[in-house]
């Protein structure tokens, strides 16, 4: 988990609270755990990285915020 948080203040956030953790997906075409990571940054606003695959699994390349990164509770595939 380490290694993500790492990369998240490398490509977003490099003066963040950064989580990270593994949720079971609830979207079907989703096959195993969904990495999930809360980001509150000096503005006090959380914004969600979801990443549909496990933390093992994940490069920097999944991690560019244009392409996932939600406000808090918009994912449909996690709750």
């Amino acid at each position: 988990m380490q290694r993500i948080k790492r990369l998240v203040r490398a490509g977003l956030a490099a003066d963040a609270l950064i989580s990270v953790f593994e949720l079971p997906c609830g979207d079907p075409a989703c096959s195993g755990p969904a990495t999930r990571s809360p980001v509150i940054g000096f503005d006090l606003i959380r914004r969600v990285l979801v990443v549909h695959r496990p933390a093992v699994e994940i490069v920097a390349a999944d991690l560019d915020a244009r392409a996932g990164c939600r406000p808090a509770g918009t994912d449909p595939g996690l709750t």
